[in-house]
């Protein structure tokens, strides 16, 4: 699967994002179709999460995917995404890297609290359904490469990765150091897509066989 195809696919995901105002993550939009009020789809347990982040776009136009990850801890999910929203950056590497990212930036130490900001303003997701640990490990891998191995697919000039201490993020274009040269989605592993990405209960006959094509 290309990186264009797996942006088009994924941006139909129900999108979740972090609600300051109740301080919990809630279902901000989908862009396949319509959600229905009386329907909010839950995060699943266990599986995949898809980041995307305010004012990086694919060259399509759209928004790019900044950022893949998985719950190591079985049933975690939830709880791993929270982490990331407000948690530590002892406990989220994710919060460390946007943490150094933003210290070279403004000039000074970065605080939790200017973290927490950052990520809950500016990040939001899709997740995929994926209950076996082995398959949701290799999926990410491979949802790693494609995107980094991708040419189309760069970060903007403005992008706060550039800030950031690692390398591997400074120079490229995910909020990712490893997988970066993991292989490319296979079609067995494509499916684990097709079947878990999370999406409104309101789904078209054109859009379950855009997904099966």
């Amino acid at each position: 699967m290309t990186c264009e195809k797996l942006h088009d696919i994924v941006r139909r995901g129900v999108r979740y994002s972090y609600d300051t105002t109740n301080s919990k993550l809630v279902v901000a939009s989908s862009e396949g179709s319509a959600l229905n009020d009386d329907y909010v789809p839950e995060i699943p347990k266990n599986g995949v999460y898809i980041m995307f982040e305010n004012g990086e776009l694919h060259n399509d136009g759209k928004e790019r995917i900044v950022r893949i990850g998985i719950n190591e801890q079985p049933d975690r999910l939830p709880n791993r995404i929270m982490t990331h929203y407000t948690g530590t950056t002892r406990r989220s590497i994710f919060r460390k890297h946007i943490g150094t990212a933003l210290s070279n930036k403004l000039g000074s130490s970065a605080t939790e609290e200017q973290i927490s900001e950052y990520i809950q303003n500016n990040i939001s997701f899709v997740v995929i359904e994926v209950k076996d640990k082995e398959q949701r490990e290799q999926l990410e891998k491979m949802l790693v490469g494609t995107v980094a191995s991708c040419d189309s697919c760069m970060s903007s000039d403005n992008w706060l990765g550039k800030y950031c201490d690692a390398p591997k993020i400074k120079h490229g274009k995910l909020w990712n150091v490893t997988f970066l040269e993991e292989q490319q989605l296979t079609k067995e592993y494509a499916q684990l897509i097709f079947d878990g990405l999370v999406l409104s209960c309101d789904i078209s006959q054109s859009f379950k066989e855009f997904l099966r094509d």
